[in-house]
């Protein structure tokens, strides 16, 4: 949310605290009741907006990372059986091609990573009749490139977590600037009736 509705929030929460704290002032007459249960319900639909925003952000970020981890475990296994299979086998240009650790997939950009991996995943593909010896199976290579795939989805979908973020941020404020209208509209006036007996309202 921007400054604005953010300070507008705060002053909401206030005033549902206060009228909380103060329910045994108000509790009996229904004008007031009917207020405050729709502004209770305003404030529940900002935090969920605010929740639902912060919730999709933080989704792809552990989603896209989890994948990061996994797919790097793999790469570290599978080179190292394919690296030792061309050091064996005598071939040092394959060997070569072959070296990828863990942390060469964890320091990768989101946008190569695959390309970097999938570099790997044609050796170990030509090579896979070679590699059971060496404990990789054909299933595990097809694994292997099926959380790649998953991974490239993630990073395809940015701009439409994004959209959804904003979506849900853009009905937390909505929200507000309804409660704000309520209090100021309907709210305020309703508690003049209190001006004389309970001044602090």
């Amino acid at each position: 949310m921007n400054t604005r509705n953010t300070n507008r929030f705060a002053m909401l929460l206030a005033v549902q605290h206060y009228l909380d704290d103060h329910a045994s002032v108000w509790s009996t007459l229904p004008v007031v009741t009917t207020l405050k249960n729709e502004l209770d319900a305003y404030v529940v639909q900002v935090k969920a907006g605010l929740q639902a925003a912060k919730d999709i952000s933080t989704g792809l970020t552990l989603n896209k990372n989890t994948l990061r981890d996994k797919i790097a475990n793999s790469v570290a296994r599978y080179s190292g059986a394919l690296t030792t299979y061309a050091g064996i086998s005598g071939n040092a240009d394959l060997a070569q091609q072959a070296k990828l650790n863990r942390s060469d997939v964890l320091r990768e950009r989101d946008v190569t990573l695959p390309q970097l991996v999938q570099k790997l995943l044609d050796l170990l593909d030509a090579e896979k009749a070679n590699l059971a010896d060496y404990g990789v199976t054909e299933a595990q290579i097809t694994e292997l490139s099926n959380t790649l795939d998953d991974f490239r989805a993630l990073i395809g979908q940015p701009r439409q977590r994004k959209s959804a973020s904003n979506v849900a941020n853009h009905e937390a404020e909505t929200a507000v600037q309804e409660a704000a209208d309520l209090l100021s509209n309907r709210m305020d006036k309703v508690m003049l009736m209190f001006e004389v007996t309970e001044a602090t309202f």
